[in-house]
């Protein structure tokens, strides 16, 4: 699957944390990031079911 570009904003203390664990890990910040989003993802399908995708959610915005 294709890696999209996706920019956002960190709170300053956030980033210096998410920044520290990444590095603990050996992982760059974007890795560390995806996983999170990962982990995020795969807890909420565990608890609402499986979120359906279709193609409109694909679509550029």
């Amino acid at each position: 699957m294709a890696k999209i570009p996706f920019t956002f904003r960190f709170d300053e203390t956030c980033h210096a944390k998410i920044r520290k664990i990444a590095q603990k890990e050996k992982r760059s910040m974007s890795n560390l990031i995806e996983y999170l989003c990962w982990k995020e993802i795969e807890a909420q399908e565990e608890k609402y079911g499986e979120i359906v995708l279709t193609d409109e959610d694909f679509s550029q915005e």
